[in-house]
C-alpha cells in the first residue's frame, strides 16, 4: 500500500524560512536583537550586531555614530543617513551632512543643492524652506557649562540670521547680520543695522539695538558701549554702572574688568571698584581677550610690567616660578 508524501505544514516553513535567509544573506533580520546593540568594526566597514554576536544590519558602514535619541546617524559612500534603535533603516543614506537627532529632529544638508533642513524621524522636511545653514543653539548655565536650547534653532540665509522653531518656521525674521549661537541668563547678543542688543528664546528683542557693542550677561548684568565709553546694564535695559571706562569685560567670580585711564581694574556687580585700576594688561589672553577671573578664582595679569597673580580680593598669589615669567609682591 503506497503513500502519499506529506507536505511540509506552514509551522514547519515558519522554522525553516529564517535559516535559509540567514544563510542567503548573512543577516540576522530573521533573528530579533537581544538586549542593547553593539558597533562592530570590520575590515570592510562598520555593522551593528546583537549582544551575542549577530549581525543585525546587512549593509557596511563608513561609521556608526553613537545612539542619539534613539537613532543612529550612518555614513556609507560620503552619504549620510539614519537606523532607528532596532538597526532598521529609517533614512536612507543620501545627505552630504547630517547631524543626530535630538528632540525628534536633525539637520540636514541635500546633495545636490548643499542646502539645509529639518528632517523628522519619518525623513520628512519639516523646515517650510531651505537653508544656507542651520545650528543648533546653546545655553550656559552658572557654572558656564554649555547645554543644547531645545526647540530652537539658528538659521542663516543670504548672510542673514534667524531663530527657528521646532515646527520649521521662523521665531523672527531674517534681519540679524550677526547671532552668536549662545544665551547667557537667557539672553543672547543681535546685531541689526549696525546697532547691538539682546533676544530671549522666544524671539523677543528684550534690549532693542541700540549699542556700538555688548558682552555677555553674567551676575545679571553686561557690558555695554555707547559713544565709544562701557558701563553695565540688567535685564530691563536700566544702566546700573554708568557708561565711564575705556572697556569692560562679562563677569567671572562676581567681578568684572575695567579699563579707565589706561589701567585695568575690577567692579562688582554693584557697580563698585573693588580693585581700582592700576594693573597694565593680561598675562594670558582668553575669549574675549580681557582680564578676568578664572574658575578657580585667580586673575592673572601684568603689574609694572611683570607678571603677577591675584584673588578676588587682589591680593597676590604666590606661585611657583617658571622659566617665562617671575611673579612678584603686590605692593
Amino acid at each position: 500500500m503506497s503513500t502519499t508524501p506529506l507536505r511540509p505544514s506552514l509551522l514547519c516553513l515558519a522554522r525553516i524560512l529564517p535559516l535559509v535567509l540567514a544563510a542567503l544573506f548573512g543577516i540576522a533580520a530573521c533573528h530579533p536583537p537581544r538586549g542593547p546593540l553593539v558597533i562592530q568594526t570590520a575590515a570592510d566597514g562598520q555593522l551593528l550586531t546583537d549582544t551575542a554576536g549577530h549581525p543585525v544590519t546587512r549593509l557596511r558602514y563608513q561609521k556608526i555614530h553613537p545612539l542619539s535619541d534613539g537613532i543612529y546617524r550612518v555614513e556609507r559612500r560620503h552619504r549620510y543617513g539614519f537606523l532607528d534603535s532596532l538597526g532598521r533603516t529609517l533614512v536612507k543614506p543620501q545627505y552630504s551632512y547630517a547631524e543626530d537627532f535630538h528632540h525628534g529632529l536633525a539637520i540636514v544638508y541635500n546633495a545636490k543643492t548643499g542646502r539645509a533642513s529639518l528632517i523628522n524621524r519619518l525623513g520628512a522636511t519639516v523646515t517650510d524652506q531651505v537653508y544656507d545653514w542651520i545650528g543648533r543653539l546653546y545655553a550656559y548655565d552658572a557654572q558656564d557649562n554649555p547645554h543644547y536650547l531645545s526647540g530652537r534653532y539658528l538659521v542663516r540665509s543670504r548672510g542673514l540670521f534667524a531663530l527657528l522653531g521646532p515646527d520649521g518656521r521662523l521665531v523672527t525674521p531674517l534681519c540679524y547680520d550677526l547671532f552668536p549661537c549662545a544665551y547667557f541668563e537667557g539672553l543672547s547678543p543681535v546685531h541689526r543695522d549696525s546697532r547691538w542688543g539682546f533676544i530671549d528664546t522666544l524671539g523677543h528683542e528684550v534690549i532693542p539695538p541700540h549699542y556700538d557693542s555688548v558682552g555677555l550677561f553674567a551676575c545679571g548684568l553686561a557690558p555695554v558701549c555707547q559713544h565709544g565709553l562701557w558701563g553695565f546694564v540688567d535685564h530691563r535695559d536700566s544702566l546700573v554702572v554708568p557708561l565711564r571706562y575705556q572697556s569692560a569685560s562679562h563677569f567671572s567670580q562676581r567681578r568684572a574688568a575695567v579699563k579707565r585711564a589706561g589701567r585695568w581694574g575690577f567692579v562688582d556687580p554693584s557697580g563698585r571698584e573693588v580693585i581700582p585700576p592700576q594693573f597694565d594688561d593680561t598675562i594670558a589672553p582668553h575669549l574675549p581677550p580681557l582680564p578676568g577671573f578664572r574658575s578657580d578664582g585667580t586673575a592673572r595679569l601684568i603689574f609694572r610690567r611683570r607678571p603677577i597673580v591675584i584673588d578676588t580680593l587682589g591680593r597676590p598669589i604666590q606661585q611657583q616660578p617658571s622659566p617665562t615669567a617671575q611673579y612678584i609682591e603686590h605692593p
